[in-house]
């Protein structure tokens, strides 16, 4: 999954702290601390009462093409043992005809595999954009209330990551998860009453 997106806008974070009125230590000359925080997005999101909602609906609502697509293997695979038992009992216009059979449905099944991780692609970067949209928002105000100049997602690996170090005690990755879920918390469907214990039947 890319972020770019999201990134550049968490980075605008250090533009939004330039465009403010000067502090009384600036106005001086005196450079104030920077104060950086940093957070895994990819994290965040998949961590969040919604991510996890909208994981568990996505991979149900994909099941049936999951399970179609075994069964397309599978019948590939039948066709393909049918072939290799078939020996001498089979006429060479049989096992051709089989034979292209089953190059024709393996394209088939390559094809439709594609299509379905396309689909389950697209469907993933929808969820991840959702949440990730309000996400920069809410860490934008986390941000200013705590005076960050500047926040770094550290979701990819180096070389890709640019932050070689950084102390864990600035990660704000589960305290924005905590105000995401406060501000668009997922209610979690009442389980069924069970029924009442039978009595004891009494002589």
């Amino acid at each position: 999954m890319k972020f770019s997106t999201l990134f550049a806008a968490v980075c605008l974070f250090a533009a939004f702290g330039r465009g403010q009125a000067q502090t009384p230590a600036a106005a001086s000359g005196l450079h104030p601390a920077v104060r950086i925080g940093i957070i895994n997005i990819q994290i965040a999101i998949a961590n969040t009462q919604e991510g996890k909602a909208d994981e568990a609906a996505l991979k149900t609502r994909f099941t049936p093409q999951q399970q179609r697509l075994q069964a397309e293997s599978a019948a590939i695979t039948a066709l393909q043992k049918k072939l290799q038992a078939g020996g001498d009992t089979l006429s060479p216009e049989a096992k051709s005809d089989l034979a292209s059979t089953i190059a024709t449905k393996q394209k088939e099944l390559r094809n439709d595999v594609a299509d379905t991780r396309n689909d389950y692609q697209n469907a993933m970067n929808d969820m991840i954009n959702k949440i990730g949209q309000k996400m920069v928002l809410i860490l934008a105000n986390y941000a200013k209330l705590h005076h960050l100049s500047m926040v770094l997602d550290h979701s990819l690996q180096w070389p890709q990551n640019p932050i070689l170090y950084a102390t864990p005690t600035i990660d704000i990755t589960q305290v924005i998860v905590n105000l995401y879920n406060q501000k668009y918390p997922v209610s979690v469907p009442a389980a069924p009453a069970s029924a009442p214990a039978p009595k004891p039947h009494q002589p």
